[in-house]
């Protein structure tokens, strides 16, 4: 691939989103989408109201595809966002938290979300089971 050197970069297991100051939110003001729901059914399944946000993603081979954020609550009563890239087969569960050091300085929030382990590379064996 061009500008890798012939491989493929290791699976991000790290995803940070930072929101600018002047960026708030108030998510008991919407819809929420459930990340089940997404997972089935894709994020047009969700409220109109429950999409509260989106973008694009570019690939590795230059492939542009949608990216939806959701409004959602949790079992435990905390709201949170839903990064879903359907084309990826993406879907991210976020929770909002104050934005830490270094990036409090310049960030107001951040949503965090680390994987216990990477999707297995195509060419890869099977990936084991996860372990709870």
């Amino acid at each position: 691939m061009d500008g890798w050197g012939g491989t493929t970069p290791a699976a991000a297991r790290r995803f940070v989103f930072l929101w600018d100051p002047s960026i708030s939110l108030n998510n008991k003001d919407f819809p929420t989408c459930a990340s089940s729901v997404v997972r089935a059914q894709g994020p047009a399944a969700c409220p109109a109201e429950s999409h509260v946000g989106g973008g694009t993603s570019t690939n590795l081979q230059g492939e542009t595809t949608p990216v939806y954020l959701l409004n959602t609550r949790y079992a435990n009563g905390a709201y949170g966002l839903i990064v879903s890239i359907p084309a990826a087969g993406v879907v991210l569960d976020q929770t909002l938290e104050k934005a830490a050091a270094p990036y409090r300085h310049t960030y107001k929030l951040a949503m965090t979300r680390s994987s216990r382990r990477p999707p297995p590379h195509p060419s890869s064996a099977p990936a084991p089971p996860a372990s709870n």
